[in-house]
């Protein structure tokens, strides 16, 4: 995602139901990269939506960074 204001951000994410995500021999696949496509029954063609929200951070602007998920809170 990109705007000219803000630092751009590129990420991934895996639908629930794939099948692979049991596999991930690398451990790539954190839960918050998990997602739930809704089914859609509107335009034709389209059998899938997707509510994702991002932050973006402010081009030189600092930002405190949450602790990652997996470190120890003190």
């Amino acid at each position: 995602m990109t705007h000219p204001d803000y630092n751009t951000v590129v990420t991934q994410i895996y639908p629930k139901d794939d099948p692979w995500l049991a596999t991930d021999t690398v451990f790539a696949v954190k839960d918050d990269l998990v997602v739930d496509f809704k089914p859609y029954k509107g335009q034709q063609g389209v059998d899938a939506e997707l509510e994702l929200d991002l932050l973006l951070a402010p081009k030189g602007k600092p930002v405190d960074h949450p602790a990652p998920i997996s470190a120890p809170v003190a």
